[in-house]
């Protein structure tokens, strides 16, 4: 029995390599508690009968079927010896396909800023579980370019989500936990995501949001894992790493871009989130 204090976490997804964020895995049978993350958790179910819950709804998937986990919904494995099936999954940063030159769809704007959701639970699409097969098959044998097609499978099958399982309507207004979607946030994260590259103050994004900045900053640390100015610098450096493969530009360039008007202080937030300096970085993408 699970406790009834049981906290839901907020995971903070740690992938592989920076310029590469997807992570592939294969499951079954294993039960964790509720979480929620930014990042979008795609199952593939292939064998036997499962069961998970997704916000307030609990989906029985089988063979063949594909569940979505948008951005920030509460989701956790419910397991016991019926619903113990095996599936494939991938957790993809919501950046993914710009941070891979593929700019025509805008996973951030589209879910975060437009409020816009994937149906969770997709049955019978069998060319969503072909490009799902093929994206597997590309990461377990890594031939050459094998990053290139994963990127542009990846592409395929978001256009297609896009095109055919948008959810039917959007969230409008909080609901009792509908603070775990950044409902009462997002006001501030459209700001963010938007206007990164001037100067953002804590102020002016509380009041976006209508509460007060004590509350502002106390609900944005508790649902998105840092301050309100970590959040900011972090996604700035995200934008600024993925500059970094346009050697057009200069560092100066694209510390400016990103919201940094001192370059000293550029490269010290990226040494220190990064582990590296901006300059080496770039030698190595």
């Amino acid at each position: 029995m699970k406790s009834k204090n049981e906290k839901t976490l907020h995971q903070n997804i740690v992938y592989h390599s920076d310029d590469f964020k997807i992570i592939s895995s294969e499951s079954h049978g294993s039960r964790y508690a509720k979480a929620f993350h930014e990042d979008i958790e795609i199952k593939l179910f292939y064998e036997g009968r499962s069961m998970i819950m997704i916000d307030s709804e609990v989906i029985v998937a089988e063979s063949g079927d594909i569940t979505i986990v948008n951005p920030y919904e509460i989701h956790a494995n419910i397991v016991n010896d019926v619903y113990n099936g095996k599936y494939y999954s991938l957790i993809v940063d919501l950046d993914f396909l710009a941070d891979n030159g593929i700019s025509g769809i805008d996973l951030r704007r589209i879910l975060l800023v437009d409020g816009q959701k994937f149906n969770n639970h997709i049955k019978g699409n069998r060319l969503l579980e072909q490009i799902m097969l093929r994206i597997r098959e590309e990461i377990q044998e890594q031939k050459e370019y094998y990053r290139t097609i994963i990127a542009n499978l990846l592409c395929e099958f978001f256009a297609l989500l896009l095109r055919n399982e948008l959810s039917a309507s959007k969230e409008s207004s909080p609901k009792h936990d509908s603070i775990h979607k950044g409902d009462i946030i997002a006001p501030a994260l459209q700001k963010i995501f938007s206007d990164y590259s001037k100067t953002i103050t804590v102020d002016e994004l509380s009041e976006l949001c209508n509460i007060s900045k004590y509350h502002f900053c106390r609900v944005f640390k508790q649902h998105m894992g840092m301050t309100v100015t970590q959040y900011i610098i972090n996604y700035r450096i995200s934008l600024a790493d993925s500059m970094l493969k346009d050697e057009n530009q200069s560092i100066k360039s694209i510390a400016e871009t990103c919201g940094f008007g001192d370059v000293s202080y550029f490269y010290q937030c990226y040494k220190r989130i990064k582990g590296t300096s901006p300059s080496k970085a770039r030698k190595l993408k």
